[in-house]
């Protein structure tokens, strides 16, 4: 049930623009609000009937639906048709272009005409845009459900949508991609005020949309409803705006903003990680400085721990999120930008389409969330960095630009994002990474940290830390090179009395055989029946 001051206040917007609206049989009120979306309501209900949608692709026409589908999005002044690209149309020239028209067809037939629930539905179609990289907006899949059912669904417009939920005091529900939950509460809420409204006049959800989006447009300019800040605060780039309400109603508790991520304090860091909070704060004040960093190192120095804890540190008491990628000699430009990616239709064709790859996905993810966002790059130097980047080195540099992709999209790097990498010195030297990629990059070393391991070692008193401490720095020594020492996370184990000869055996013995293997006798020196007794001795 909708409050009675609620509906009051949206009829007091309507009357404000309508002055002698008192029924939703205002001539002007339909003329403006109601009336041309009916229209291709009505012109829709004769097109896209059922039977035609299902003969027109049991025929594979699919250029005669596609063409009704773009007609009728065209003539609506509801559905924003500017540059082909970034329309709320957007997603029919994709699927147009790539050659795979047939099943987004299917999935709208589904969508509309399926008998399941519409937000189950709804919730499904929205899955296979993410799926297949499309273009998922609100718009789109609920234009054409409303034009068909216009009793039952109801045409979301975002900026519209989140007003009004604000309005209602539902403002954490808000997604900006279509999901099931959000839907179902928005539509609820329509049929209610519709229940409200029938004595009114009020028929369907084409009603109770006009009525919804005419108050929208009020409010922007009216003195007490949604302010001029507020406003101002709605038509900010998603990923930059603050989470708070855009329209109160006087005397109702502001919603609350959903925290996703656990608060973490830079202490609780550098007790994770084992180093100080000096080093520990110098490394987030880079990062944050940067926006991305590269932790570098030998094998076995908790690169990948350290970046690991750094991320949740970065997005802790925020909605952000953290993904982690590995690099690989294969790894390229279509795997973490874009690229065409062949496809198998039904009937055994083989298309190709364009794909949206690792980074631009996260980008678009991590743009819609308020807080900072993370993505780990393990072995980020084990891929040729250059090819992989293409032109997105030049976004790592010049974070408020936005460029041009080979596919013809415009993509920027959202300013919360934060990339840290992960090098293992020993596959790859720093000097061999190119230098115009090195200086976007802050490089924080992490040499073996011999105290850490005496602290773990301490709390398993069968083994003589110490001695093993002093063993692995003498063969680090041996080794000479930094780029190569022996790291401590191969003892940070639980049990190391009883794993230790397993170890040694199959893990650094292996590892020290290819260092030394031009010197025969310090590696025999070395094996683990000669190096054995000094690790057991009691303290």
């Amino acid at each position: 049930m909708i409050a009675a001051y609620s509906i009051q206040e949206l009829l007091d917007l309507i009357k404000e623009k309508y002055p002698e609206w008192d029924s939703f049989q205002d001539s002007l009120f339909v003329a403006e609000a109601v009336a041309p979306l009916r229209r291709i309501s009505d012109k829709a209900r004769q097109t896209l009937r059922k039977a035609d949608f299902r003969d027109l692709l049991a025929a594979a026409d699919y250029e005669q639906l596609w063409n009704r589908l773009e007609q009728l999005g065209r003539q609506s002044s509801h559905m924003w048709t500017g540059h082909q690209a970034n329309s709320d149309l957007a997603i029919l020239y994709e699927v147009r272009e790539r050659g795979s028209m047939w099943t987004l067809l299917e999935q709208l037939r589904a969508l509309v005409y399926e008998k399941r629930p519409s937000p189950d539905r709804l919730q499904s179609f929205s899955d296979y845009c993410e799926e297949n990289n499309l273009t998922n907006k609100w718009a789109f899949a609920t234009f054409y459900m409303t034009l068909l059912r216009p009793h039952a669904e109801i045409l979301i417009k975002p900026r519209v949508a989140r007003w009004f939920l604000q309005f209602m005091g539902l403002g954490e529900i808000y997604t900006p991609k279509p999901t099931a939950r959000m839907y179902e509460r928005y539509k609820k809420t329509c049929h209610g005020l519709l229940a409200e409204l029938k004595p009114m006049g009020a028929q369907d959800m084409i009603d109770i949309h006009g009525l919804i989006t005419t108050a929208y447009q009020v409010s922007k300019t009216r003195v007490g409803g949604l302010k001029l800040e507020a406003q101002i605060e709605l038509d900010r780039p998603l990923a930059l705006r603050e989470e708070r309400p855009l329209y109160t109603v006087q005397g109702a508790d502001p919603p609350k903003v959903e925290v996703e991520n656990p608060e973490m304090t830079l202490k609780d860091v550098a007790e994770q990680i084992g180093w100080s909070e000096d080093a520990t704060e110098e490394w987030v004040k880079a990062v944050k400085r940067k926006k991305q960093a590269i932790f570098y190192g030998p094998p076995g120095t908790g690169k990948t721990f350290v970046a690991a804890q750094l991320a949740r540190y970065l997005v802790s008491g925020g909605d952000g999120l953290i993904k982690t990628v590995q690099f690989h000699p294969a790894y390229d430009y279509t795997d973490f930008i874009e690229g065409i990616r062949p496809e198998t239709a039904p009937d055994g064709r083989l298309t190709y389409r364009n794909r949206q790859g690792v980074f631009t996905t996260f980008c678009q993810q991590a743009a819609e969330r308020s807080g900072p966002s993370v993505l780990i790059i393990d072995e980020i130097n084990r891929a040729n960095l250059a090819q992989v980047l293409g032109e997105c080195m030049y976004l790592l540099e010049y974070r408020e630009d936005t460029i041009e992709l080979a596919s013809g999209r415009s993509f920027a790097i959202p300013p919360q994002l934060f990339i840290l990498g992960t090098m293992n010195t020993a596959d790859r030297s720093i000097a061999l990474i190119d230098h115009a990629l090195r200086r976007r990059f802050a490089f924080i070393h992490l040499p073996p940290n011999y105290d850490l391991l005496e602290r773990k070692i301490a709390l398993q008193p069968a083994v003589n830390g110490a001695e093993l401490v002093a063993q692995l720095q003498k063969i680090n020594r041996l080794i000479g090179d930094p780029h190569f020492y022996l790291g401590i996370s191969y003892f940070l184990v639980e049990d190391l009395e009883i794993l230790l000869p397993q170890i040694w055996q199959m893990e650094i013995e292996p590892y020290l055989e290819e260092l030394f293997s031009h010197q025969p006798d310090v590696l025999e020196q070395l094996r683990w029946d000669k190096i054995s007794p000094h690790f057991t001795e009691n303290k």
